[in-house]
């Protein structure tokens, strides 16, 4: 006897659905991301990889290079420094990107037009990105003339250092020029599908433009937003082509003591190096996880009853 079959709920067919498209690329993430880290998880308990050659560390727990990582204050500082970038960089390109895109926005079709030129940090590589920062902002660069010029500074040696030290503000203008123009790329997208008598009735209820950006715009960005700082927080904490340019000796971002380690090190110094590593993104998974329940609490208490 044949029983018909029941439809499966609509919410457990669309995933499903969409992780049978996804599979793939969960199946290519596997196969590349997931394998490397898995090797660097088990070169970091000294499971694979070359032996070290210190024979006192061969007998030591296997948790040597976490207890290492975790102990020593230039590693420390280090990881510190990595996320203190990473995170202003990424508030910094959200905040400029938002408030770019609706300026753009309310502006006439003439200034959007000419306003278009903002793309151009897309296309261009990051390592590029940081040599037009050195370009502009080291002591010889366009900025530092122009103090000159206008008299404000006297010499070179009176030029304000921006670059190489160690406060990371080389660093973040390189990411917050790369990135700021992506957001408002995405944010515009968002606000052209905004209605106009939105902004028309909250001008007409006395709101000024602050006020309309934090009270209508911003709640419908927000969504788009938390996106976009957790990817751009992300590229910029695992990031190794702006930080070898304009990152400073000290403290080091960790890609560069990771690859220090890992290739100017002893042999013993690759399990601390791929520890680096694993801490790294176990950090960014928890600021995920994390920053992803905050979010979702704070949309919860804003949506209306």
């Amino acid at each position: 006897m044949s029983y018909p079959r029941r439809p499966l709920p609509t919410a457990f067919a669309d995933r499903r659905r969409v992780a049978f498209r996804l599979a793939p690329l969960l199946v290519f993430f596997a196969m590349t991301v997931g394998v490397g880290l898995v090797h660097a998880v088990l070169q970091s308990l000294a499971l694979a990889g070359p032996p070290a050659l210190d024979p006192a560390r061969e007998t030591m727990s296997r948790w040597y290079a976490y207890h290492e990582l975790l102990t020593r204050p230039d590693l420390l500082r280090s990881l510190g420094h990595t996320v203190y970038v990473a995170a202003v960089s990424a508030v910094g390109c959200v905040a400029l990107g938002s408030v770019g895109a609706y300026l753009l926005w309310r502006a006439p079709d003439w200034v959007r037009r000419a306003g278009a030129v903002y793309r151009l940090p897309i296309i261009l590589p990051h390592i590029v990105v940081a040599f037009i920062t050195v370009l502009f902002w080291s002591e010889t660069g366009l900025v530092a003339s122009l103090l000159r010029a206008a008299g404000v500074v006297r010499g070179t040696a009176a030029v304000p250092r921006v670059l190489f030290a160690g406060h990371g503000v080389g660093p973040i203008l390189a990411y917050v020029y790369k990135g700021f123009p992506f957001v408002m790329l995405m944010s515009l997208g968002v606000l052209d599908r905004v209605p106009e008598r939105l902004v028309t009735t909250a001008t007409m209820l006395g709101a000024g433009p602050v006020r309309v950006f934090g009270a209508v715009v911003l709640p419908l960005l927000a969504p788009l937003l938390n996106q976009l700082f957790i990817i751009l927080f992300l590229y910029a904490l695992g990031g190794f082509d702006i930080p070898w340019i304009l990152g400073a000796s000290r403290p080091q971002m960790i890609p560069m003591t990771v690859y220090a380690l890992y290739f100017q090190g002893s042999l013993a110094d690759r399990s601390i190096a791929m520890a680096a590593l694993v801490l790294l993104a176990a950090t960014a998974g928890l600021f995920v996880v994390v920053y992803a329940r905050i979010a979702r609490r704070l949309s919860a208490r804003e949506r209306p009853v």
